[in-house]
């Protein structure tokens, strides 16, 4: 074979290998707002009740909605990138959340956190036939601290504590839902008895077993850890009370 010919068969295959390709955007996701009346309402004052201390919680309030991208399926097209490696490209629908993260003025071993978001799964592929049956959904992020007696010690690590965390997940029709963080139940109670104070229309929703993490597991080995597992939720207020498997209480008061 002459050189110049083996030369363009070299170059087109080189050319073949490389592509460039683009990921394919399907549309976006649009909110319902039809859980924003769950998120904590504005112009009220908050506080977390933790045994005998009652301290200030703010919850941060976003200007703007973060974008996130909704993978759906390869496109069949894929790019080198540095040192040889491989992008596929894929199909997704955008869309839109909103994080609220709680703020506790004080020592407190709790961690708040609502986010406003789509049902959907940002790390994997999701199955999509009608983009306007994906459901607004709720995930409530809430964190326990656990101090240890001794050090731990992992690795190059040391550590004096833990705080394991669980999400819980409210949805208007939790039985369609087509991604779960956690398994939970959500029950709905007409009236309910909470830290001395009645409510109505309130959602409980608790773990149905521990769900342990790899973290947790080997910290088990040497304390067992409490973590969050229930709360209540309400029109409102959002996280009213969390509650961990010991029986550890935060109450949320509002003023």
């Amino acid at each position: 074979m002459r050189l110049p010919n083996l030369l363009a068969i070299v170059v087109l295959s080189l050319s073949l290998y490389s592509c460039s390709c683009e990921d394919v955007n399907l549309g976006k996701l649009e909110q319902t707002g039809e859980l924003t009346s769950f998120l904590p309402a504005q112009g009220k004052n908050f506080f977390a009740k933790y045994g005998e201390t009652t301290l200030p919680l703010s919850y941060h309030v976003p200007a703007t909605a973060s974008s996130i991208m909704v993978p759906v399926a390869k496109t069949g097209k894929s790019q080198t990138t540095g040192k040889g490696g491989n992008y596929d490209c894929i199909e997704y629908y955008a869309a839109e959340e909103k994080e609220y993260p709680g703020y506790i003025e004080g020592q407190c071993p709790f961690y708040l956190n609502q986010k406003y978001t789509k049902d959907v799964n940002q790390h994997a592929f999701n199955t999509i036939e009608d983009k306007e049956q994906v459901a607004d959904v709720i995930e409530y992020l809430v964190g326990f601290d656990n101090k240890f007696p001794k050090t731990v010690t992992r690795g190059m690590g040391n550590y004096d504590n833990f705080m394991p965390y669980r999400v819980f997940t409210l949805a208007k029709n939790p039985e369609a839902m087509r991604y779960k963080r956690s398994d939970i139940t959500q029950e709905f109670l007409p009236t309910v008895t909470l830290n001395g104070v009645q409510h109505q229309n309130v959602y409980h929703l608790y773990l149905n077993s521990p769900q342990y993490t790899e973290d947790e597991k080997y910290f088990n080995q040497y304390y067992p850890l409490d973590y969050p597992q229930g709360i209540y939720v309400k029109e409102g207020i959002g996280i009213l009370k969390a509650y961990t498997a010991t029986g550890k209480k935060l109450n949320v008061i509002v003023e």
